[in-house]
């Protein structure tokens, strides 16, 4: 965004949910920048934060024991720091609590929000944060963050006198995450009414409807995905002018677990938060299950990009590689934090990743080996065209219901012994 800032000479960052499957990958990526004097994972789990102490083996690192629903100690906590990076999720439940208490506590914060709703709730806190002086990075993950920043530079390319289309897919490997909020993260996504946006205004579309056929970079190749809920929609149209359309769309690998997500939300088990939760954990506890049947260890993100280019219709087209979810999501951040640190970013009030300068990011990722595979000469020649498909045919509330009936199997087995033991011993 803008420069100007005077570099901080000492800087202590703090890693909220840096024990986590996304705030790992932050905090990896944090610890090979020497401008930091201070580093501390704050978590609610302090095994697997010190079990990353131990594996990371850096002085400047300690543990901070954290929750999040704890508002005034977090508060305190954060005045502790000069730049604070979240990653606690599930972020329809953390989101806006975090960013509350960063600007209570004056202190700069970088969030990898990835849920729609809190997205929302937190733009409404723009003032509040302008008027105290504290920038909130909105977003800075894998999408909303990379996808965003590509969005940004393929719009920076194209006529602004002429209406922009813009589609963003995201495909995610069931086996590329072990964290529970992921797993609450896409059953939030993929229930209910969603926000889109279509011909120059912002609707809700039913989650599991508008099926394609997206081409990533391999490993993934050909995902199939569908509506879902996430922040591009909301954010992109509102500060990029002239945007006609912003759809998000996303799917999991292998597809038969977009089946069960449709089953369970057929069967109406996911439709409230309690419920998400329930049936969370208990994807979450079997996890292993969902990797069945070709799962691979690799996320990736799309953008599609529809406008003129000296007068002429252009279709250009970005993509992520294929690697691991926490590198896509928590590298951002990091980078995001030490650009802040360097004074290269600033301003006050809710930044979201689109109104920064694309280059900078994209040249920082690329600096960490993450490489974007560009195809933005007008004819696609490295990634397919989207192909709109049918809704896969397959009764998804019967398959569905048998997999989950498989899947309580083990936990009903688990309880009997425990019930035997109790009455025999």
């Amino acid at each position: 965004m803008n420069k100007g800032r005077k570099e901080i000479d000492m800087t202590k960052l703090l890693i909220l949910g840096a024990a986590g499957d996304m705030g790992s990958y932050a905090l990896k990526l944090s610890t090979k920048f020497d401008l930091y004097t201070h580093i501390t994972l704050g978590d609610i789990n302090e095994k697997r934060a010190r079990e990353l102490m131990e594996e990371i083996k850096d002085p400047r690192l300690d543990f901070e024991r954290v929750d999040a629903y704890n508002h005034d100690e977090l508060v305190k906590l954060m005045q502790q720091y000069d730049i604070i990076i979240s990653a606690i999720g599930p972020f329809y439940i953390f989101g806006p609590l975090v960013t509350s208490a960063a600007i209570k506590s004056r202190r700069p914060l970088i969030d990898i929000c990835d849920d729609y709703g809190p997205t929302i709730e937190i733009l409404k806190m723009d003032e509040d944060a302008k008027e105290i002086g504290v920038p909130i990075f909105l977003g800075y993950g894998w999408t909303p963050g990379t996808t965003n920043i590509l969005t940004r530079y393929g719009y920076n390319k194209l006529d602004k006198d002429s209406p922009i289309k813009c589609n963003i897919s995201w495909a995610g490997g069931a086996a590329d995450s072990e964290g529970l909020a992921v797993v609450l993260h896409v059953l939030y996504a993929v229930t209910g009414k969603v926000p889109s946006y279509l011909n120059g205004k912002m609707i809700d579309v039913l989650a599991g409807d508008g099926f394609e056929k997206v081409e990533f970079p391999a490993p993934l190749n050909d995902v199939t995905v569908f509506d879902c809920g996430h922040p591009e929609p909301v954010t992109i149209p509102k500060y990029l002018e002239n945007i006609e359309e912003c759809t998000l769309k996303g799917g999991l690998t292998p597809e038969w677990n977009n089946n069960f997500a449709a089953g369970l939300k057929g069967l109406g088990l996911i439709n409230t938060p309690k419920m998400q939760k329930f049936f969370g954990k208990i994807i979450h506890k079997f996890e292993a299950i969902f990797e069945k049947g070709g799962g691979i260890e690799a996320s990736s993100a799309r953008v599609d990009l529809w406008g003129k280019l000296d007068g002429k219709n252009v279709h250009l087209a970005y993509a992520t590689p294929s690697i691991p979810m926490g590198e896509l999501t928590g590298y951002p951040a990091a980078i995001t934090a030490k650009l802040f640190a360097e004074g290269k970013i600033s301003g006050t009030g809710i930044i979201p990743p689109e109104v920064q300068d694309p280059k900078l990011f994209l040249d920082e990722l690329e600096k960490i080996g993450i490489k974007m595979v560009y195809d933005d000469d007008g004819q696609l020649k490295r990634l397919k065209k989207n192909r709109k498909i049918q809704k896969p045919k397959g009764k998804h509330i019967a398959w569905s219901a048998l997999l989950v009936l498989l899947g309580l199997v083990p936990l009903a087995i688990i309880a009997t012994i425990i019930a035997l033991l109790i009455v025999l011993i």
